[in-house]
């Protein structure tokens, strides 16, 4: 669009055009493209959120009394878009707020658009876990979940 209008604003004016309002084109155009652009990817975000649903998690943390803990966090997500990759991460943190360890529960290549999956994620390790969050990504290096839940862990004694 941009070449189109230099090459119209020449012809028609010549290399001296005195109406400057056409030079306002191309500017214009830039603009609106880079609108467009912004405004397909926040659509594409606010689609892709509306697309994922995560239910019926369930987590069963146990103190084995060997000073370990293990167990596992559990649940379902239904995904009703197309997606080329999905990928439920959870971490696991420690009472003072730390990331004592980092899991994938699910991750699918193209998975099936109106289809459920079952989440599962292990936890073992000798820190006793607080807390866990539960983050629906799109790749590998997505910044931003499409779904993020932060749960609560109670652990039992398995003794």
């Amino acid at each position: 669009m941009f070449i189109i209008t230099a090459v119209a604003t020449l012809y028609f004016k010549g290399h001296h055009a005195n109406n400057k309002k056409l030079f306002a084109v191309p500017i214009a155009t830039i603009v609106l493209i880079f609108v467009l652009i912004m405004a397909g990817g926040a659509l594409y975000q606010f689609s892709a959120v509306n697309s994922v649903s995560v239910g019926n998690i369930s987590q069963n943390i146990t103190d084995d009394g060997y000073g370990y803990y293990n167990g596992e966090i559990n649940g379902d997500i239904r995904v009703d878009s197309n997606f080329d990759y999905l990928s439920v991460d959870v971490d696991f943190y420690d009472s003072t707020g730390k990331i004592i360890d980092s899991t994938i529960g699910w991750n699918e290549l193209h998975p099936e658009s109106g289809k459920t999956y079952k989440i599962s994620a292990m936890y073992f390790g000798k820190t006793q876990p607080v807390k866990a969050e539960l983050k629906v990504v799109d790749s590998a290096s997505s910044t931003t979940p499409l779904y993020n839940e932060t749960i609560t862990i109670l652990t039992s004694s398995g003794v």
